[in-house]
């Protein structure tokens, strides 16, 4: 098996594919992120070309790959898609008819706090956060945000073994 899912949740990429060798169409991932493969049965190498995701969250931030195997091992090639997220605080709506205060107390700064997976989801209005966001099963489980950046931060689970894949070169 071939499996291609991100490497936070293990899920597939919807509308991902691959061309294996010289195949003329690629084939698509099942929606595990799961394709069936025909081995060679003395090994040997397995050139990869995958579409239908964004170059910046494959291993190398290249589409080809070649993944080299014996008679049985491994058992199955995996590919870890990085998980990018955008991390950034919205301010409240401004109301018209506000009252000023009678405390001379400052007032904390209110908003809201916006976790997203996709870039097209990050309003224009958002705001850089400083802080840390702990993801405790991620190989960096500390991310140190300092309040210059929306994102993308790059979040990879601390379990996920790679298969020997190597990015291929491209011919120049």
């Amino acid at each position: 098996n071939l499996c291609l899912r991100s490497s936070c949740c293990h899920r597939g990429f919807a509308g991902s594919a691959v061309r294996l060798g010289g195949a003329e169409e690629d084939e698509a991932f099942g929606e595990n992120g799961q394709l069936k493969l025909v081995r060679q049965r003395r090994g040997g190498s397995l050139q990869l070309h995958f579409s239908g995701v964004p170059l910046c969250l494959l291993p190398g931030e290249k589409p080809d790959c070649i993944f080299q195997y014996g008679p049985k091992e491994p058992r199955a090639f995996e590919v870890d898609i990085m998980c990018l997220l955008w991390v950034y605080w919205t301010p409240p709506e401004e109301e018209e008819d506000e009252e000023e205060s009678i405390e001379d107390e400052p007032l904390m700064p209110q908003g809201m706090l916006w976790v997203a997976a996709n870039k097209d989801d990050v309003p224009e209005e958002a705001k850089p956060v400083t802080g840390v966001l702990v993801c405790r099963k991620a190989l960096n489980p500390e991310l140190e945000l300092d309040g210059t950046s929306l994102g993308p931060f790059k979040v990879r689970r601390s379990d996920v073994t790679m298969a020997p894949a190597t990015p291929a070169e491209a011919d120049d």
